[in-house]
C-alpha cells in the first residue's frame, strides 16, 4: 500500500504515538516474494513530540544509533535505510 500524506500521519502516530512530526517522501519501492509484488513509500522525517503513553501497535520507543538486530522485514529494511541515508548525503551536497 502506498500511503498518502494524511494516511501517513495516522500510520506514524499508530507506529510510534509522535504527534508533532514531519514527514517527507523518499521514494516509492516494490519488493518481489513468494506471495507476489508489493509496493510502498519510503519516508523520513523528524519527530519532535511524543503523546505521553503507548496506545496501538507498539510495545516501547527506543532510540538507537545502531540498527536493531531483530527486524520485522531483515532483507528490506537494511537496503531502504542505506537509500535514505544517500538521499540525505545527496542533499547536503546539492546544498554546499
Amino acid at each position: 500500500m502506498i500511503f498518502t500524506s494524511i494516511n501517513i500521519i495516522q500510520e506514524i502516530y499508530e507506529e510510534t504515538g509522535a504527534i508533532k512530526h514531519n514527514p517527507k517522501a523518499i521514494c516509492d519501492y516494490s519488493v518481489e516474494s513468494a506471495n507476489g509484488k508489493r509496493y510502498g513509500r519510503l519516508y523520513c522525517g523528524q519527530i519532535e513530540a511524543f503523546k505521553g503513553e503507548l496506545e496501538y501497535e507498539i510495545e516501547e520507543i527506543m532510540f538507537s544509533d545502531e540498527m536493531p538486530s531483530r527486524l520485522t522485514y531483515a532483507d528490506i529494511q537494511p537496503v531502504l535505510l542505506e537509500e535514505v541515508k544517500r538521499r540525505i548525503r545527496s542533499e547536503n551536497n546539492e546544498t554546499k
